[in-house]
């Protein structure tokens, strides 16, 4: 992994990602893309002054990059990521789930595990409480994209506009839903790793890991009745890797 300082240094690092995942058709591309549009969000938000310490949530916005950077990077080279992104990773390779799945496995691994252990690690030199509000406000951003995402699942499985119109926007509302519960969940997180002692952080986070890989095993391989569903969808969603990483990005 490159040295990673500034955000720019995270977009060219996913940029580099997701053209390599086009080129070798890898549905690791999938993810890279949303947390492109994501970091790109957050950027804006700390340009447009929303945040009460820029630095703070830059600082934090590229701890929070390299976490995934380096999994990724450690996956590439057939090393150990943690087993949260090694079962997001792993689902890439067969691909044999739908993009929504696979959207989903990353946000399990990257919000669930990675954000409250980069949070954590942001508030080092100060109290993790000063953090909250402008944590907080990621929410707001991050929700802002979804109906974006919709609109290009949507291209992806196009029965998805009739299935919407009788379910609610049932993937918009899986894909916030989602994102929001695991950044609450990923709080208490970096508050409880935050107050621990420094030597106890490393069994805290693989304890951490497991529960979280626990999720992503049910989120690749889910109930009965909800396997019926995604295997139809997989059935008539796009199967071109390259056409869906051009939808995405």
């Amino acid at each position: 992994m490159k040295n990673i300082q500034t955000i720019d240094d995270v977009l060219h690092a996913l940029d580099a990602i997701i053209v390599q995942c086009h080129k070798d058709r890898s549905a690791i591309g999938y993810f890279a893309c949303l947390y492109r549009k994501m970091t790109l969000a957050v950027k804006k938000g700390i340009d447009d002054g929303i945040f009460a310490d820029a630095t703070r949530m830059t600082r934090l916005d590229v701890i929070f990059a390299k976490r995934y950077l380096k999994a990724h990077e450690l996956y590439i080279q057939k090393k150990q990521p943690t087993r949260s992104w090694k079962v997001a990773f792993d689902a890439c390779q067969k691909n044999e789930i739908t993009v929504i799945q696979h959207l989903l496995l990353g946000i399990n691994a990257h919000i669930n595990l990675d954000l409250g252990i980069a949070a954590a690690q942001t508030s080092l030199d100060k109290s993790i409480d000063t953090l909250e509000g402008d944590f907080n406000k990621i929410n707001d951003i991050i929700s802002s994209l979804v109906g974006e995402v919709q609109n290009e699942l949507t291209e992806i499985w196009f029965p998805m506009r009739f299935l919407d119109k009788i379910s609610e926007n049932w993937n918009a509302a899986v894909i916030n839903f989602s994102i929001g519960i695991a950044r609450q969940k990923a709080w208490d997180v970096a508050t409880s790793l935050a107050h621990l002692p420094s030597v106890q952080h490393d069994v805290f986070i693989e304890h951490l890991d497991l529960k979280i890989e626990a999720l992503a095993l049910k989120i690749r391989n889910p109930s009965i009745l909800k396997r019926m569903y995604l295997t139809m969808l997989k059935w008539t969603e796009l199967s071109d890797v390259r056409q869906i990483i051009d939808i995405l990005k």
